[in-house]
C-alpha cells in the first residue's frame, strides 16, 4: 500500500492512497481485465475433492482430463471471455426494468382513474349529445355542413 506523508506544522500525518488492500481481493468479471488477480472460488471454500484437484493442478497438465481442466477453469473464473461478450444476458435486465415501470405506471393510472379523477362532465353523456343535436337541428345551426344538412325536415328523420 502506498503511503503519503503530509506535514502540518510539527506533526506528520500518514495517509493512504485511494487504492485499498481489500479492493484487490475482490473477484469481478470484466472484459477489460479477463484474468483477475483473485480466483473465483477461494481455497477456504473448496471441498476435499476440489482441493485434490487443485493439488493436481500444480503437477503435469497433460495428465489432467478435459473435465478436470474445465473444473479448474470454473474454480478460477466465473465466466469465460466469450460468455462475458455474449449479448444474451445484456437485454433481459433493461427489458425487465421497462416492463416493471410500465406495470407500476398502469396500476397508478388505474387507481387514479378510479379513486382520484372527478366524474366526467355532463356534456359527454350520450343523452346530452342527443339533446344538443336536436337543438342544433331545431335552430338550423350550420345548415350546409353540420347535422341539419343530413336531416330531412319534412319527414323528421335522417336522410
Amino acid at each position: 500500500m502506498a503511503f503519503n506523508l503530509l506535514r502540518m506544522g510539527q506533526r506528520r500525518f500518514i495517509s493512504t492512497s485511494c487504492r485499498r488492500r481489500f479492493l484487490d481481493r475482490t473477484y469481478e468479471d470484466r472484459v477489460e481485465l479477463p484474468a483477475p488477480r483473485v480466483r473465483f472460488v477461494e481455497d477456504a471454500e473448496l471441498g476435499t475433492e476440489m482441493k485434490a484437484l487443485r493439488a493436481k493442478e500444480a503437477g503435469d497438465w497433460k495428465a489432467l482430463s478435459v473435465a478436470d481442466k474445465q473444473q479448474l477453469y470454473r474454480l478460477s473464473f466465473h465466466r469465460s471471455y466469450s460468455e462475458m461478450m455474449n449479448p444474451k444476458a445484456n437485454w433481459s435486465l433493461p427489458w425487465a426494468e421497462v416492463l416493471l415501470i410500465t406495470a407500476v405506471t398502469t396500476v397508478i393510472f388505474a387507481l387514479q382513474k378510479t379513486f382520484v379523477r372527478p366524474p366526467l362532465p355532463e356534456s359527454l353523456s350520450p343523452e346530452w349529445q342527443e339533446e344538443t343535436r336536436k337543438y342544433e337541428i331545431a335552430i338550423r345551426n350550420m345548415p350546409m355542413t353540420g347535422p341539419p344538412s343530413k336531416w330531412d325536415y319534412e319527414k323528421n328523420t335522417w336522410k
